[in-house]
């Protein structure tokens, strides 16, 4: 029977032995976009003023005929689905933007674990 050899992958390099950690301690990281994020949710409990408004506004004017008789059903239904969709709207582009701003907190995260365990030193 022949003797195992090392598994090589199909490129032909062997396989690199793992990367040990040069330090055990664990690398600091703060929030950076606290205020970016704050605003973020600023916005987005807006838009969702706005939704929840909108659906009022709908109801309302259905419920009562003088509404409708005044300002006209189709004006009044109009406006209320433009306020739902800019609503909706500013609801998913304050989550884009919280979304962006928890990515980059978790890029410097990585990138400062990254330096501590190869005992790389900035000021």
């Amino acid at each position: 029977m022949r003797a195992s050899l090392p598994r090589v992958p199909p490129w032909g390099l062997p396989p690199l032995p793992a990367l040990r950690p040069r330090s055990p301690r664990r690398a600091k990281h703060r929030n950076r976009y606290r205020i970016g994020q704050a605003i973020a949710t600023l916005f987005a409990a807006i838009g969702w003023l706005m939704v929840v408004g909108a659906l009022g506004a709908t109801v309302a004017s259905v419920m009562q005929p003088g509404l409708a008789t005044q300002y006209g059903l189709p004006n009044l239904l109009t406006g209320a689905a433009g306020a739902l969709f800019l609503g909706l709207l500013t609801v998913v582009i304050a989550l884009a933007a919280r979304a962006r701003f928890d990515h980059a907190n978790a890029t410097l995260e990585l990138v400062a674990i990254n330096r501590a365990q190869f005992g790389v030193e900035y000021p």
